[in-house]
């Protein structure tokens, strides 16, 4: 029985002949090789079923989890964080850090985390990203952020910016529900589900 697609996940497969022809025909001799094209979503229809109305209990953040006694390694979650907050980590691999452009992905950071950086203080011309203290401090708190994506049904990222899709900014509050787990020790990834923002 063939998977049914969510509301919002509306596959762009309806091409005309005559457009894939033209696909073809721009291969110039390379070959008609059929593109599979990107998927389309409704944003409205995404919103209404990944944004929460209420905010789920018990929230933990990336922090807690890894202090939690025995570890922790994967397992379902409820995650509180702000989006970002602190310097990038990563630098040109996460360029547009706390966010990933044109996906449903970003990155939240532990508050407790986020303090320590907003009561560093700097000269009027210094911020974070000039900050050798700030950039060798955020590269060892990689253990208090989480990569939060939504998926669609094919696995991957949905196509869609995550300020636009959840209408969220740098420095909110957010509370994620999702299946996570920790990567290389310290990053904690979020296969997500449900959003809810603390207004």
């Amino acid at each position: 029985m063939p998977t049914r697609l969510p509301a919002f996940q509306i596959p762009a497969a309806r091409a005309t002949a005559a457009q894939s022809l033209g696909a073809c025909l721009l291969a110039l001799g390379l070959g008609c090789t059929p593109v599979e094209p990107a998927a389309q979503i409704d944003v409205d229809a995404a919103r209404q079923e990944l944004v929460l109305t209420e905010e789920p209990a018990d929230p933990q953040t990336a922090l807690d989890l890894s202090e939690r006694e025995g570890g922790f390694d994967e397992g379902d979650v409820v995650l509180v964080g702000q989006v970002g907050g602190m310097p990038n980590p990563w630098g040109d691999a996460e360029s547009e850090f706390p966010w990933r452009a044109g996906e449903a992905s970003f990155f939240i950071v532990d508050p407790s985390t986020v303090a320590e950086f907003s009561g560093h203080e700097h000269d009027a011309t210094e911020d974070h990203s000039d900050c050798v203290f700030c950039q060798k401090r955020a590269a060892d708190s990689v253990h208090s952020v989480a990569a939060v994506t939504f998926n669609g049904p094919d696995g991957k990222p949905l196509p869609v910016d995550a300020r636009k899709l959840f209408q969220i900014d740098a420095d909110d509050i957010v509370v994620v529900k999702g299946f996570a787990k920790r990567i290389g020790g310290d990053l904690l990834v979020v296969d997500a589900k449900g959003l809810y923002v603390r207004r």
